[in-house]
């Protein structure tokens, strides 16, 4: 008996991304090696990401797609087998690499929930919570350090807390074992400060160290830096270095940590520790993440009570207790 022959159309009704420069919105249900797109869920500095569904093993995966070929395009392979080294609970986990179309691809687990810059921005999460998940976070980190690379790009919005409430580093497209920031083309219109740069100066410009600035050897002092400017910002609510481009911010960096705000309560001990996590030379930061974690201790020890705070709410509550006090 003779097989039949598919239809025509069977094929044409999948889409695919082949000649596709940027695929976004429009191109759900096309096949990247066996995994289908379903839903486009955001755009990095190097290509897409994607909710996609893994036929073979029945799962949903996100997907990191490049935006198409070109000499970069093995970063986001060896993204894939960067965090293939790395198993923490702390950090996204990495199923496979591969190639299809023309375009690499890195798929891995999907975690649905929020990342922790929109943590610190809604004014209902506490700050001991985004303090608590940014230590989890910092355990990853410590990790990936362990494992002997360099993650170049940590900031809030590449922590992501799960629905389980766990919080896991993702975005590792720059991660490096140590070695020289690599010189590649930068487009100097694309300088905002939360935006990561893939060029000569690799990393986002309101988070990176002054090393990074300055083109010099990237050590694991360099996140330990981006780790202490997002420990500032959750504590303060405001990042400790400001400038309008690159220049600005190595200049401020450079200058020496900032002062703290010391209305918030924030104690001592943390004030220390984060004053030489920010210290503009890296031999003189913390010798590792696990040191500096040690140093800060847990996330109730961050925050003690301000005796100036203290005062004043004693004294609120004497004044709206005046009435039920005084003589009827």
């Amino acid at each position: 008996m003779l097989a039949q022959r598919p239809a025509p159309c069977t094929v044409s009704t999948v889409p695919s991304l082949h000649g596709i420069t940027s695929p976004h919105v429009g191109y759900e249900g096309a096949l990247v090696g066996r995994y289908r797109l379903i839903e486009h869920l955001g755009t990095g500095g190097m290509g897409s990401v994607w909710r996609a569904h893994d036929a073979a093993l029945d799962r949903n995966v996100a997907l990191k797609l490049m935006r198409g070929p070109s000499e970069e395009d093995s970063r986001i392979a060896d993204e894939g087998r960067a965090l293939a080294r790395v198993t923490h609970t702390n950090v996204v986990e990495v199923f496979e690499t591969g190639h299809s179309d023309g375009r690499s691809y890195v798929a891995m687990e999907l975690i649905d929930g929020v990342d922790l810059r929109s943590m610190m921005h809604d004014k209902s999460v506490r700050r001991l919570e985004v303090v608590a998940h940014l230590l989890s976070a910092g355990r990853g980190l410590a990790a990936t350090h362990r494992a002997g690379l360099v993650h170049r790009d940590f900031k809030p919005a590449n922590i992501v807390v799960g629905n389980d409430g766990r919080a896991r580093v993702i975005d590792f497209g720059l991660a490096t074992e140590g070695m020289p920031v690599e010189s590649l083309t930068l487009d100097a219109d694309d300088e905002r400060e939360d935006d990561t740069l893939v060029g000569e100066t690799a990393g986002t410009l309101a988070y990176m160290a002054p090393e990074q600035h300055l083109h010099g050897p990237i050590t694991a002092a360099a996140d330990q830096f981006a780790f202490c400017v997002s420990l500032y910002e959750a504590l303060f609510g405001e990042r400790p270095y400001r400038g309008d481009d690159r220049a600005d911010f190595a200049l401020a960096k450079l200058g020496g940590p900032p002062s703290m705000p010391r209305h918030l309560g924030v104690s001592r001990r943390w004030r220390k520790a984060l004053a030489r996590g920010l210290d503009p030379d890296p031999r003189r930061r913390f010798r590792s993440m696990d040191a500096l974690l040690a140093a800060l201790g847990p996330a109730h020890a961050s925050v003690r009570p301000d005796p100036f705070l203290s005062l004043m709410t004693a004294a609120a509550a004497v004044v709206a207790l005046a009435p039920a006090l005084l003589p009827g």
